[in-house]
């Protein structure tokens, strides 16, 4: 008997143990970490750095050398040297060996390694940019979670208020007190928050599914609660403007676009310059040895990569509109981040007054209703406002984060949310 109560006191603490596993609470921090190290989008991302790597490496290899051979026989059989083969004997034939080398001119393979490497910072800053995008995708999945979390708890709390008030006038209706359709209504006002309720977790279920792809972990995943300050933002709007342009991984990436296209004007101005190609080569003629040097230059009449120069310099041009057009776009969207955020706090402390105010009536009908001096109409209705207001408070809560997480964003501090 005690082996088994051993045994089963084991199978429960394993499944404890295999339960508490497989649910993982992250905090919004941690959440936006985990996505920034482990996004499969950002996984999939990674593997072009390697890839570009290899150019550096391709564009660092020098030329293999090439070898040539020519053989001429000599075919009139009445001009054969006395007693020799047609096809062994050198005197009837002429041969013709030569080994040559191109060379790079202008420092041309340096400008191809230097291209390359740019080319490997490009796709860095265009990776970090793409984790600033995922990780601001994830941090508003993570509130809407959490949000609807939030809503869970109300419902419940506000379903178990009417439950209660339904024993109460279950009481009161064998006493006589009340009518059935007072009841009637209390029990139809909880079915209500109830299909709200069961709505409401499948929502919170799909969204966990949502998270737990995009932080790139197996086991289900849970939102604890929120480990940042929405309502207290020690940044300036100047800070912002200042770090955004420093910082800012979308700037950085058209910098880097700059960088790039001035490495390949250099390349194709080099590329213009013809490589010679320069060797020995050995000429038997008939059994007469004969060696010498070989080389071999472009005459540069038509094409001096004229094409390839002109796209190079228009690239250029491109990307420095489109840096001055990104500074532009950050600093309008972080002035308009910043203006909606205070708007946003705004309207919470607005609605936290409402919600206290609501909580107040509701409870002064509630106490009204139970003496009998008011209907169930004015109770219904008032809990009916409690429970509006509680979910305006809320949704006034979740647009604050979101004007948070936001400007957090457009500023490129999103970043550093990650990291710290």
């Amino acid at each position: 008997m005690k082996l088994k109560l051993l045994i089963l006191f084991c199978i429960i603490a394993l499944l404890l143990t295999n339960y508490s596993k497989a649910q993982n609470p992250f905090s919004l921090r941690g959440a936006v970490r985990q996505a920034a190290q482990a996004h499969p989008y950002l996984k999939v991302s990674q593997y072009d750095i390697p890839i570009l790597q290899s150019d550096v490496t391709t564009a660092g290899l020098k030329s293999n050398p090439q070898i040539n051979n020519q053989l001429l026989f000599l075919l009139d059989g009445s001009q054969f040297a006395d007693n020799s083969s047609f096809l062994i004997s050198g005197r009837n034939r002429q041969d013709w060996w030569q080994l040559t080398q191109k060379f790079y001119v202008k420092q041309q393979r340096q400008k191809k390694i230097d291209f390359a490497k740019e080319n490997v910072s490009l796709v860095q800053k265009n990776i970090e940019d793409l984790k600033r995008n995922l990780v601001y995708e994830v941090a508003n999945l993570w509130l809407d979670t959490w949000i609807l979390k939030q809503k869970i708890i109300i419902l419940r709390e506000t379903k178990s208020n009417v439950d209660t008030l339904i024993r109460i006038n279950q009481n009161r209706l064998k006493n006589e007190v009340i009518l059935p359709s007072e009841l009637i209504r209390t029990q139809i006002l909880s079915e209500q928050y109830q299909l709200q309720i069961l709505n409401t977790e499948r929502q919170l279920s799909t969204q966990k599914q949502s998270l737990t792809f995009l932080l790139g972990v197996k086991d289900s995943v849970t939102v604890s609660e929120p480990d940042i300050d929405f309502q207290n933002l020690p940044i300036v709007i100047d800070s912002l403007f200042a770090f955004a342009n420093a910082k800012r991984t979308d700037i950085q990436a058209n910098q880097q676009v700059i960088k790039t296209a001035e490495s390949n004007i250099k390349l194709q101005e080099a590329l213009k310059y013809p490589q010679p190609e320069i060797g020995v080569l050995v000429n038997p003629q008939n059994s007469v040895l004969y060696a010498g040097t070989f080389i071999t230059i472009p005459i540069p009449l038509y094409d001096r990569n004229q094409g390839e120069i002109q796209k190079s310099k228009v690239i250029r041009e491109k990307a420095e509109l489109q840096l001055n057009t990104t500074r532009l776009q950050a600093r309008t969207e972080i002035l308009n981040a910043y203006n909606l955020y205070q708007m946003a706090r705004e309207n919470l402390t607005k609605f936290g007054d409402i919600v206290d105010k609501s909580r107040q009536v509701l409870s002064t009908v509630r106490y009204a209703y139970l003496k009998g001096n008011t209907t169930i109409i004015d109770y219904l209705d008032a809990q009916r406002t409690f429970f509006d207001t509680q979910q305006y408070y809320n949704e006034a809560l979740q647009d604050l984060q979101k004007k948070y997480i936001h400007l957090l964003f457009v500023s490129g501090y999103i970043q550093q949310l990650a990291e710290n």
